[in-house]
């Protein structure tokens, strides 16, 4: 009798942890395309992680556009891209105080103005593969950055890029780099 039992109780235990322990990913609170007709991109939040995908050219903001994920500026701690996204449009991730993690897209070269300006959470930066240069203010005002890794492709580091990085005390610099702009590590 005890066998019985026991059977459908240890069966009915391991249900039980299959579900706890399969992983599942959060709903989109949010999502949409962004961008020209022709070179849209997709955006979706999920949970405290916005998700960008798409193919080229990523389209700049200005600081006073808004961009479709301003909503949740102060909840996104992880921007992942995906695709062949070569560059990083102007002010695309301007003020996700919240950021801490950075999964960069396939064949990028260039980052933007302003693009991760203000991100104040931001601890740790290891620029990927193929990027050549980072354009004005890029990382300004990241205040918790501590240490940046440039891949061997970058060529230029333009005005202003590390300016105002207060926690800033490891920068390894590409081998390559021809061209290192007024203001990059002010007030470092």
């Amino acid at each position: 009798m005890k066998r019985k039992l026991f059977c459908p109780m240890l069966f009915g235990l391991l249900s039980l942890l299959m579900i706890i322990c399969v992983p599942v990913r959060a709903e989109p609170v949010a999502s949409g395309t962004f961008g020209r007709s022709n070179l849209e991109m997709q955006w979706s939040v999920e949970g405290n992680t916005l998700y960008i995908t798409g193919n080229g050219y990523m389209d700049g903001f200005s600081r006073k556009e808004s961009r479709p994920w301003d909503s949740y500026l102060g909840q996104i701690q992880r921007i992942v891209m995906t695709g062949t996204i070569d560059n990083i449009g102007s002010y695309a991730f301007e003020g996700c105080t919240e950021l801490t993690e950075i999964v960069w897209p396939d064949g990028l070269k260039y980052i933007g103005n302003y693009a991760f300006s203000n991100c104040t959470a931001l601890k740790n930066v290891t620029i990927p593969g193929q990027v050549e240069t980072i354009n004005e203010f890029a990382f300004e005002r990241c205040t918790a950055l501590e240490a940046v890794v440039m891949s061997e492709s970058v060529k230029v580091i333009d005005d202003g890029v590390f300016s105002d990085c207060s926690a800033l005390n490891t920068v390894t610099l590409s081998p390559k780099l021809r061209e290192i702009g007024r203001w990059c590590f002010m007030r470092c």
